[in-house]
Formats: structure tokens, C-alpha cells, sequence
């Protein structure tokens, strides 16, 4: 019991949708942004990790929402553990011809493979998979990488080098593919390695933009003159953002070469890849990255990017179907997009709140029950 005299503390009152009242805040530039159809319908169902793959909510843009839903690790998307049959990726299509460099444990390569060819892992398609080191070398950083080189070999249309240098295809192809040309060049997050794993920071800057424009002029002669794309995933907070990738990799490329928009990345829609470091067999966040996609001015049919006009700029959209949407297809994402993934997850964030407050209070009237009784 309170002594006469003590003042009494005030009932905590339980959140209410109020506690989402918008505050100064930034959403996410989505110029030339695009994402998958399986990733906004995870975000809209309520998955935290794929909430931040689309809206890469920071303390920065949003402090109100990272500090009220955290992100949390990919592994608690319930798609991370989904074994997804080929063709849930829009930018890759059965029958294509695909060539990944700097392909660390070739788990790139290996899903990529699943959507080109078909489920009696036969078909028109093709897959070289490349690494920047020899065999060897893989085999001791990566404990899994045998296992994945079988799977990748159990699809007819594979072909894998080693020691291949993605800034000199010529001179370290694979035999018999010097006059070959594919429709999709995949190299994932790109850079220079430094010393203690610090790959890709401003101290080496002017040296990653050299490495893609070497890249992206020596890529080009092997690109389809008639739908052929280059995609490089690559992270877009800083220091990151800083490369200017969308630039930088058309510098020397010629006119008819542009940019053609950036997809949000979702390893789920590429299983089993995983993103890691150079020669380190551990993976790192990268919720912030994107698909940077470059092609030749028109496209054609088999373009990753919707044509322009599908999917316009302004905030007009109608998302309401997004429950409904066919999960390879890739939209333009919209301000209004982001605004409704916040506001879900807000709302999700209050209710949970709300359980909590009358657990508590419950628990303590019960407490405050029994102490009555002795």
C-alpha cells in the first residue's frame, strides 16, 4: 500500500495510432527506382527485412520509423528459406544466355541457372560462370563450393572458368567463347579489395570507378546488339553512393548506351545466392542494394526495365493490388509505395505496443490482486 502522502505515478496509457503522427522526415529519391512484384507483396504483408529493402529506411531519412521497427535480419523474411522454383526473377527469363563474372562461390551463377533453364534443367539457355581466382583458391575459402560446382554442372548449358579478369575478357575466357554474346553480364558488387576486408570505401573510390569503366568497355563486345543488358548490384548508402554508378559506367560506353533504371535487390527472388565478401566466406548486409541495369538505347522485348510510361514518376498509381501481383513482374516504384509500407508497418508496430501494454498491466493487476490478499 502507498504511505499518505506519496504521490501517485500517472497510468501509463497504451500507444495509440497517434504514436504514428508523421515527423520531419525524407523518403527514399525513387528517380529510375524499380522492384519486384515478391518484394513489395512481402513488405505489404508485413516482413520487416523486405520493408527495408524497399524503403532503406535510415536515422537519416526516417528516425521516427527506424526507431520504432528495427530492421531485421533477412533470415526472418519467410521467403528466406522458400525453395523458389525458376522464373520468379524478372530479369532473367528461360532461354537466355547469361555470363556472371567475379562470381566468388559461383551461388550466383548457380540461381541464375535455375531461372534460364528450364525444371529438367535442359533448354536453349545458357550460364558461363566466371571467378576472378583459380580453383584451388575457391576450395579452400568456400566450404560449400564443390557441392555448389556439381549443382551448377547438373544444368547442361554450364560452363565455368576460373582466373577470369572482368576488365580483360579477352585474353581470360574460358576456351570457345570468344565470339559468343550473351543477353544478360552479371557482375555483383564490384570493387577493389583492400587490406582487412574494407572493399569499396572512399579511400579507393577513383579506383573502383576505374575497375567499372574497364569493365563496362571491355563487356561490351560481348553484349546482344539486340536485348543484351549489363546488371551490376551494387549498395546505395554511403560510401557507396558516392561511385555515382550510374554514371560512371557509361563514361567511354558510346550513345547508344544508357542507363536504364535500378531494381531493389532481394536475394530471395535468386536462391541460393548469397552475397559475400572477397575471398571471405561470410556474407554482409547489403538491404540498401540495388540492381543498377544498363542497355542499349531501346531495349527490346526481353528489356529487365518496363518500357517508359509503364508505371509513371507521380504518386497517381493505384497499389492497391500489389496482394495480387504476379511476383516476377517489376514496377515502378512511387513515393505512395513507400508511404504505404511505412504506414503498415507502423501500424503493425502499434498493435504489437498495444499487446504488450495490456500484458503488463494485466500482469500487474494481477500482482497488485494477490498482495491485497495477504
Amino acid at each position: 500500500m502507498k504511505k499518505a502522502g506519496q504521490p501517485i505515478a500517472p497510468r501509463p496509457r497504451p500507444p495509440t495510432a497517434d504514436a504514428t503522427a508523421s515527423t520531419p522526415r525524407r523518403t527514399r529519391d525513387v528517380t529510375s527506382l524499380y522492384c519486384q512484384g515478391s518484394t513489395l507483396r512481402c513488405a505489404t504483408a508485413g516482413c520487416v527485412p523486405c520493408a527495408y529493402k524497399v524503403g532503406t529506411f535510415d536515422t537519416a531519412l526516417d528516425a521516427e520509423f527506424t526507431k520504432r521497427v528495427p530492421n531485421q535480419r533477412p533470415e526472418m523474411c519467410p521467403r528466406s528459406n522458400a525453395k523458389i522454383e525458376g522464373g520468379l526473377n524478372g530479369a532473367y527469363r528461360l532461354g537466355m544466355k547469361v555470363l556472371c563474372v567475379g562470381d566468388g562461390d559461383m551461388s550466383f551463377a548457380l540461381a541464375v541457372a535455375g531461372q534460364v533453364f528450364d525444371k529438367n534443367a535442359s533448354g536453349e539457355g545458357s550460364v558461363v560462370a566466371t571467378s576472378y581466382e583459380d580453383k584451388a583458391t575457391l576450395q579452400t575459402v568456400y566450404p560449400n563450393f564443390e557441392e555448389t560446382l556439381k549443382s551448377l554442372r547438373s544444368y547442361g548449358g554450364v560452363k565455368v572458368g576460373y582466373k577470369v579478369d572482368a576488365t580483360n575478357l579477352h585474353a581470360s575466357f574460358p576456351d570457345g567463347l570468344a565470339n559468343t554474346t550473351f543477353q544478360r553480364i552479371c557482375w555483383n558488387f564490384p570493387c577493389t579489395a583492400i587490406s582487412r576486408g574494407q572493399d569499396g570505401q572512399n579511400a579507393a573510390m577513383e579506383e573502383n570507378k576505374e575497375l567499372v569503366r574497364r569493365f563496362v568497355s571491355c563487356a561490351l563486345p560481348y553484349l546482344d546488339r539486340t536485348c543484351g543488358e549489363i546488371h551490376m548490384i551494387h549498395k546505395t548508402k554511403p560510401p557507396y553512393n558516392h561511385w555515382g554508378l550510374e554514371k560512371v559506367a557509361l563514361e567511354g560506353a558510346g550513345s547508344q548506351f544508357e542507363f536504364k533504371g535500378k531494381i531493389v535487390f532481394d536475394r530471395c527472388n535468386l536462391p541460393p545466392y548469397v552475397p559475400r565478401k572477397a575471398l571471405d566466406r561470410k556474407s554482409f548486409p547489403c538491404h540498401d542494394a540495388c540492381d543498377f541495369v544498363f542497355g542499349w538505347s531501346g531495349g527490346g522485348s526481353n528489356s529487365s526495365i518496363p518500357e517508359a510510361g509503364a508505371g509513371a514518376d507521380d504518386d497517381d498509381d493505384d497499389d492497391d493490388d500489389i496482394s495480387r501481383m504476379e511476383p516476377e513482374k517489376i514496377v515502378k516504384v512511387t513515393t505512395k509505395m513507400l508511404e504505404r509500407v511505412r504506414a503498415i508497418h507502423l501500424r503493425n508496430q502499434v498493435g504489437a505496443e498495444r499487446k504488450k501494454h495490456e500484458r503488463t498491466t494485466r500482469k500487474g493487476g494481477q500482482r497488485k490482486k494477490r498482495q491485497r490478499t495477504k
